[in-house]
């Protein structure tokens, strides 16, 4: 029971948290901390020698990123550089505590009874996502996105949703209980979401999933063939941010770009660039380097400035650190993948997509690197665990 109620708190966690209090907001943070100790006190202290060069990796982007904080002294409080170390490790800590510890083959044992929920839950946010197109539910944005209001449901942004639909609709093909009704349904939420990244993730999910067999026989066109697709979706996006200078994004990008020369090769540190905590903080990098919309009409901090996840990795650890940064990334990529069959390898790779399209324009391993980090960990789980019993099932076809 316990095991549910912790998969139904986190994957729908931004819905729950508008009805907790406000230092409920920090869940995510405490429990990374909570999952790191359980780890250590599983292993023993005993770390394998692939997770020992994990660990190190991680370290050095930390100290990579204290270092820039110690010579620059952008960011003089030691109560942001904590939270931003926290913020940046969740991300690849849970995953690692969780898939190493085997938590997540636990949980991913409990998923199959969760699953007939999860359908009538998509159902649901779809079906409210049609009516809200033609009754005021209160659960659109003011703006108009492509003529319509973009769709949050009860999320308290359509960001969130789109995030939410897709880690569910991921989840449901790890269990291989996403057929086309399931995917169409999942996918309207999406799209009545009007998130750039929801439409591109559409469009290299339908592609991966249903047209991909017959160009996989040539594999130098493959990921070509998938970036093509995603560039052309968000295509009217990027125009956009070109047709008009000194965007919020534009901003952070060229920023980026100068504390990288600047602070050659070490970056500005922790805190001190394109994330919520380095405005709320107040970064003295804001003095040297203008940013666009860093306050909003009420003058308090956007949540603009961190709305780019590249920026804040070249602007805070530099060349060394975003070196650093890409080989624990290959890592985790290779330790996700680890010990699944070629046929079940997509039903990760999923998310994976979902992670390289949205961190140009979102900081989404550090706001919601617990909830991604959580989810990887479960396909991960789930498609080993259906890969074993294909193996286990062929293995013993040989032998009748």
């Amino acid at each position: 029971m316990l095991e549910i109620i912790f998969i139904i708190f986190v994957l729908f966690q931004n819905i729950i948290g508008q009805l907790l209090p406000g230092f409920f907001s920090y869940w995510d943070e405490i429990l990374c901390l909570v999952l790191l100790a359980y780890y250590f006190i599983k292993t023993k202290g005993i770390l394998q020698k692939s997770d020992f060069n994990y660990w190190v990796l991680i370290l050095l982007a930390i100290i990579i990123g204290l270092t820039g904080d110690i010579k620059f002294g952008y960011q003089s409080s030691l109560s942001a550089i904590l939270r931003d170390i926290i913020g940046f490790i969740k991300f690849p800590v849970v995953f690692l505590c969780m898939y190493r510890s085997n938590l997540s083959d636990r949980l991913a044992k409990k998923i199959p009874s969760f699953i007939p929920y999860v359908k009538i839950y998509i159902a649901i946010v779809f079906m409210m996502g049609v009516v809200s197109l033609f009754v005021n539910t209160g659960m659109n944005q003011d703006e108009i996105r492509n003529t319509i209001h973009p769709y949050m449901f009860l999320y308290s942004h359509p960001t969130y949703l789109t995030t939410g639909i897709i880690c569910l609709l991921c989840i449901l093909n790890a269990v291989g209980e996403a057929g086309i009704r399931e995917d169409l349904i999942a996918i309207g939420s999406v799209v009545l979401a009007m998130r750039t990244k929801g439409l591109a993730f559409i469009a290299v999910y339908v592609f991966l999933k249903y047209g991909s067999r017959w160009v996989r026989k040539l594999q130098f066109l493959y990921w070509p063939a998938i970036m093509v697709i995603a560039f052309i979706v968000a295509r009217s996006k990027l125009m956009l941010y070109v047709s008009y200078s000194n965007s919020p994004r534009e901003s952070l990008y060229y920023g980026a770009i100068n504390l990288m020369m600047n602070c050659f090769p070490i970056g500005s540190g922790f805190a001190s660039f394109a994330s919520h905590i380095s405005g709320r903080y107040y970064s003295t990098v804001y003095n040297i380097i203008h940013i666009a919309g860093l306050y909003d009409i009420h003058g308090d901090i956007s949540p603009d400035i961190g709305d780019a996840g590249i920026p804040y990795y070249l602007g805070q650890f530099g060349v060394l650190g975003v070196l650093c940064i890409s080989i624990l990334i290959i890592k985790m990529v290779g330790l996700s993948l680890d010990n699944i069959d070629k046929t079940n390898r997509m039903k990760v790779i999923y998310l994976w997509v979902l992670i390289a399209i949205s961190i140009p324009t979102e900081a989404i391993l550090v706001n919601n690197g617990f909830e991604i980090a959580f989810v990887l960990a479960l396909l991960s789980s789930l498609a080993k665990n259906i890969s074993g019993t294909n193996r286990f099932r062929s293995i013993r076809g040989d032998m009748i």
